[in-house]
C-alpha cells in the first residue's frame, strides 16, 4: 500500500510541479528563476542528505544544506572566478565543524565526503541551470533536459 501512495504522491506533485515549472523557465525574470531554483535545489539537498541518513550513514545536513545553497547564489551572482575559492573554505568549514563534534572519528571521513558531495552533486549541478537559461533560447534546452 505504501508503495502505491508514494507514486500517487509523485504523480500529483508532478501535475502541480509541471506547470508552475513552463511558466517560470518561459516567462519568469531571472530572479523568480533564481528563487524557483533555490527552491528546488533546497528540497534537493534535504532530501540527498536524509536518504543518506536513512540508510544509517554519516552525513553533515545541518552544514551542507546552506553551503549547498550559498554555492548556487555564487553561481547566480556570476561569482564563478570565486568557487574554487567557494569549495575550498567549504572543506574547510566541513572539516572544523568536524573536530568539534564529540562521535566517533571512525565515520569522519564518510561523513566529509557525503556532506561535500550532495553540495557537489545536487548544489553544483543543479546551477548549470541558470548557466543554460542565460543562454539564446536557453528555456528550450531547460526544457530539453527535462524531457530527456
Amino acid at each position: 500500500m505504501k508503495g502505491k501512495d508514494r507514486i500517487l504522491k509523485r504523480i500529483l506533485s508532478a501535475v502541480v510541479f509541471l506547470p508552475f515549472f513552463f511558466v517560470i523557465v518561459y516567462y519568469g525574470t531571472p530572479i523568480a528563476f533564481f528563487i524557483f531554483l533555490s527552491i528546488a535545489v533546497l528540497i534537493g539537498l534535504i532530501e540527498f542528505y536524509s536518504m543518506i541518513e536513512n540508510s544509517g550513514r554519516e552525513c553533515y545536513k545541518s552544514l551542507g544544506v546552506p553551503l549547498g545553497w550559498l554555492l548556487v547564489l555564487t553561481i547566480y551572482l556570476e561569482k564563478s572566478r570565486f568557487i574554487i575559492l567557494f569549495l575550498t573554505l567549504t572543506i574547510l568549514l566541513i572539516l572544523i565543524y568536524r573536530l568539534f563534534q564529540k562521535e566517533d572519528l571512525s565515520k569522519a571521513i564518510e561523513g566529509i565526503s557525503l556532506t561535500l558531495f550532495g553540495i557537489l552533486y545536487v548544489g553544483l549541478l543543479m546551477s548549470y541551470l541558470f548557466l543554460l537559461r542565460g543562454l539564446q533560447e536557453g528555456y528550450k534546452y531547460i526544457f530539453l533536459l527535462f524531457l530527456i
